[in-house]
Parts: C-alpha cells; sequence; structure tokens
C-alpha cells in the first residue's frame, strides 16, 4: 500500500510538472502574426500560421487540416476588419473547439484595437463596388507602429490565458514593441532622406506602411478592390502619374506579375517592383524586420534611380 502512495505521488507531481510547463497552443491567420507573437512568447508558447506568406489572405481554403489544428488551439489570433471572412469562420466552426470559438477568451482579432484606415462612410456598401471592407483597411501589419501595440495586445491576452507567466509575456511585449517604434524612425528618416514623395500599388495593401513612413498613395492600378486592371486602364493610370510626376510601381507580389510587364511597354521609364507584403512573402523575409527592410530598401533604390 505505501508503495502505491508513493507511486501515486510521484504520478501527480509528474502530472503537475507537465502541465505547469506546457505551452500556450496559439494559431494565427497569417504569418505576419505568427512571427510577432513567436516574439511575444518565446518559449512559453508554440505558434503556427494557417495562411503561407505567398498567400492573398483574403482567399485560402478551408482545409480539414486547418481545422485539426485550431481544434487543439489555446488561442486564435486574426486580423479581423473582414480580412479572413471567406475561410478562417469555416475553420474555427469545423475545428469544434469552445475556447476559440469567436466571441471567447481564446479568439482575438487585433484590427479593430488598431485604429483602422479607410472606414467607408455614407450609403450602405454593395459587391458591386469590388471587394470592400466596410470596418477599414485590414492590411494593418504593414505598419510597424501599430504592430508595436499589436505587441501589447498579444502579451496582455498572452498573460490572462496563462497567468503564471504574465510578468514574461508583458517583458516580451514591450521589448518588441520599443524595438519596432524606434526602427520605425529610423526607416522614416530613411524614407524623408531618400526624397521620395509619391507612388502607385496594385492594391490598398500598402497603405498603412506608406502612411507610416510619410509617402503619398498617388492611386491605385485596379480599377475597384480585387478586380484586374485592362490595358485601358492601366493607360489611364499612366496619364495620371504623368501629371503628377509619379514613376514608381509597387505591386504586391500574390498579384498576376504580368500587370508589370504591360506597364514597362505602356512606359518604359516607369520603375515597377513586385514586393513582399507578408512574412515569408519571400525566402528571405523572415520576419516583420526583413519585411519592413526590404520595402524600405525598394523604395530608396527606386528615388536613387534603380528600376
Amino acid at each position: 500500500m505505501k508503495k502505491m502512495t508513493k507511486l501515486s505521488i510521484v504520478m501527480w507531481v509528474t502530472l503537475f510538472s507537465v502541465q505547469a510547463q506546457a505551452k500556450l497552443n496559439v494559431i494565427t491567420s497569417v504569418t505576419d502574426l505568427r512571427n510577432l507573437a513567436q516574439m511575444v512568447g518565446k518559449d512559453l508558447a508554440t505558434v503556427e500560421s494557417i495562411a503561407r506568406g505567398t498567400q492573398d489572405p483574403h482567399f485560402v481554403d478551408a482545409k480539414p487540416s486547418f481545422m485539426a489544428k485550431v481544434s487543439h488551439a489555446d488561442l486564435v489570433v486574426c486580423i479581423g476588419l473582414g480580412l479572413e471572412d471567406a475561410w478562417l469562420n469555416n475553420v474555427i466552426s469545423g475545428a469544434r473547439n469552445p475556447k476559440v470559438r469567436i466571441g471567447s477568451s481564446g479568439y482575438l482579432a487585433v484590427g479593430p484595437k488598431l485604429n483602422p484606415l479607410e472606414i467607408p462612410e455614407g450609403a450602405a456598401l454593395s459587391r458591386s463596388e469590388g471587394d470592400v471592407h466596410p470596418e477599414g483597411n485590414p492590411h494593418v501589419t504593414l505598419d510597424p507602429r501599430r504592430m508595436a501595440d499589436a505587441a501589447k495586445l498579444l502579451a496582455d491576452k498572452f498573460s490572462e490565458l496563462d497567468p503564471a507567466n504574465a510578468v514574461q509575456y508583458e517583458k516580451n511585449g514591450k521589448e518588441v514593441a520599443d524595438r519596432l517604434r524606434k526602427k520605425a524612425s529610423e526607416w522614416q528618416k530613411r524614407i524623408e532622406k531618400s526624397g521620395l514623395k509619391s507612388v502607385v500599388t496594385y492594391h490598398k495593401t500598402l497603405d498603412y506602411f506608406l502612411q507610416s513612413m510619410g509617402i503619398k498613395l498617388l492611386t491605385v492600378l485596379e480599377p475597384k478592390p480585387g478586380i484586374e486592371p485592362s490595358v485601358n486602364h492601366l493607360a489611364e493610370v499612366m496619364g495620371v502619374m504623368k501629371a503628377k510626376n509619379v514613376n514608381v510601381v509597387l505591386i504586391e507580389n500574390f498579384f498576376n506579375p504580368n500587370v508589370a510587364n504591360k506597364l514597362r511597354e505602356l512606359n518604359p521609364s516607369v520603375k515597377v517592383a513586385l514586393v513582399p507584403v507578408s512574412v515569408e512573402g519571400e525566402e528571405k523575409i523572415q520576419s516583420l524586420d526583413d519585411l519592413y527592410e526590404s520595402l524600405v530598401m525598394t523604395l530608396e533604390n527606386f528615388a536613387g534611380g534603380k528600376k
């Protein structure tokens, strides 16, 4: 009987130890949030992303494998603002995990808490206007300063779910936020020094980055959100660019690269770059810092005369 008692004690101590060391299981919708969550959670959390960095995050298949991942999650972190509406709700529903249902403590949409841009005003929106977002532009991860604020949101949520490690989460979150704010100022100074003032993009993905860096978005290539531009429409955009003396175009690299060739045919002097807009959007882009640095360097090169 004594032996059984000692064995029971050992088993309970072992079980308690395993539970105490269990990491938060975090699933993010996109790679940008995965990287941020990894920096805040460090060795206290395991973090996986559903969407790949090379995918348009509006359009992801709700695969059973994603549902299986979410079924074991302690927390689902997404952008919100309509970005993942076409697929994430189905993934969460299929996972049958009450901890991460929308509205539960295990679900966090960071976008609405980050002062979103471009919230439409006036009459109700319709699908005839394209792929519009009534809650505002969802591409908040392209702004390093907003991601500094998001680091605090993640630290607070991790602390809520794992209070035993709250001090460490808050410390990690502050370090990440402080670094991103400091580097954002450095990146902005480099852009200002380059002299580049205005650009054109394909979609409104880069609005947050451009605003944060003090660059004006002249217009976009899409005639409506989600609608690929015709050659005639591109010619009209070229006319606007010429009138405003703007010759730099950034095309998000998950869109049709043939658009870049069409632009060069219309105007060989235009400077066009296919740019990553997500962590792992290119092989060399392994973190948010890499992503912002890549965009800054592209703009610096264009301002310096490179094509």
